[in-house]
This record gives structure tokens, sequence and C-alpha cells, in this order.
């Protein structure tokens, strides 16, 4: 199984906000039917700087960084764009009060009224992770869905194995992220998800992604049974071959 390295946009890579599809259009009706595909992000620390918040170094009706919050419309519209309606969820392991609060009170409105509209909140804690994720894969009734796993948490990710026998003629695939303890790392790997996220929904594969270092052009693609390790910055990547896919 042979492992590649895809080249995504780097971290000093300059990717204006003119090249950031629809970021001041996210309430427009969307007329594109959606693919086949359903997305599981992780809330805290992807999505939203929750550690920050927590440590008091964002107040609320703080002006968040315009690089980050920029990503983030622009990432949840290709989320809209390229998954089915009913499959877009936003997971967390605390309690949806927290969630409804960090909406009200420190992201941009017509982002937070986006999110409460278009995705669903599910509390994964670490003993529930993987019954509540097939519950709600098994909720879709499409076994040909093509499942995406965003997180920096192992309990989500390693619940692919069981959930692609929900969808057997489907996919899933999983980005992990690091995690982005700081606020102003948000942006960056937000974009680069963003620069590709045709390639992780399309993607006829079960199929990991993996951020391999902020000063790294790109994120290394590995199955399950691959190993695979960057090892000098430059995003050279050692191989570890058990097989060939066609």
């Amino acid at each position: 199984m042979s492992v590649t390295a895809m080249s995504f946009p780097s971290d000093n890579e300059d990717i204006g906000a003119e090249n950031l599809p629809m970021t001041t259009t996210l309430k427009r009706e969307f007329t594109v039917p959606p693919a086949n595909c359903c997305v599981f992000i992780e809330w805290d620390d992807v999505l939203f700087p929750t550690t920050s918040v927590l440590e008091g170094s964002v107040a609320p009706g703080d002006t968040l960084p315009k690089d980050y919050t920029t990503a983030l419309s622009g990432l949840l519209t290709e989320l809209i764009l390229k998954c089915r309606n009913d499959g877009l969820f936003i997971i967390s392991e605390k309690e949806p009060g927290w969630f409804a609060r960090a909406l009200r009170d420190y992201l941009p409105p017509d982002i937070a009224d986006v999110i409460r509209r278009r995705f669903q909140f599910i509390r994964v804690t670490r003993t529930t992770c993987a019954q509540t994720l097939k519950s709600a894969v098994l909720s879709l009734g499409d076994p040909s869905t093509h499942v995406v796993l965003m997180s920096w948490r192992t309990s989500v990710l390693s619940t692919a194995e069981e959930l692609s026998r929900c969808v057997p003629e489907g996919f899933v695939k999983c980005v992990r992220f690091s995690r982005a303890l700081r606020r102003g790392m948000l942006g960056p790997q937000l974009r680069s998800v963003l620069g590709s996220l045709e390639r992780i929904m399309t993607l006829r594969r079960h199929t990991t992604f993996v951020l391999c270092s902020k000063k790294v052009a790109g994120y290394q693609r590995s199955t399950s049974t691959d190993s695979a390790s960057t090892t000098d910055g430059t995003g050279s990547v050692q191989r570890s071959l058990s097989s060939s896919i066609p």
C-alpha cells in the first residue's frame, strides 16, 4: 500500500481573501445539489479557539483575527456545497450550552447564523464516541455515503474502521489536525484544508490526511496499514510499503 505526499497550500503561502469562495455570501441559498458526503468536524481548537477562550486570552466581544474568520467562512461555505443537507455535523466534548455561548459571544453574526441553520451539533465524549458517530451515520440511511472525520482527537479518528462497516459501498476519510491551541494557528490549518477539500471529499479510498508540520507545504496521505513520517521539515516523507493500490 503506497504512501503519497500530497501538495497542499503552505502556511506561509499567501492565499488572499479574494481567492476564498463566497466569504461574504454565506446566507445565500445554494442551488447546487450536494454530493453524497457527510462530515464530522471538531469544534474545539479546529473551528473555534476554545482553549484560548477558556484561558481568558480572548474575551467576549474581542475581534478574532480576520485571517481566521475569512478561512472559517470559506471552509463552512464549501462544506455546505459539497455535503448532503443532512450530513453536516459539528462535534465537541463540551456541553451544547458552551457551543451556543461561543456562537453568541465570539463569532460574527452571519457566520454564527449559518452554523445554527445548516450544521447539527453533537456532543461526542471519549466513552460515547463510537456509538454516537455510528448512530449519526446510520441515520443517513445510505450505505454509499462518503464519511469525512476532521479532528485532532484519536478517539474520533479511530472510529473510522467501525464506521466503514456502516457504509459498505462508501468510503471513510480522516483529516488529522494538529491541536491549534493558539487562535492564530487556526487560520492556516483551515486554509490548507479548504485548498484541497475537493480531493478530500472525492477520493474513492479509505484514507487519512495528516498535517505534517507548520513548516511543511503539504499534508501527508496514508492508509491505515501504512507508516509514514516527515523528518526534516521540508515535506519529505519516509515510506513503508506493504502493497500497492491500483
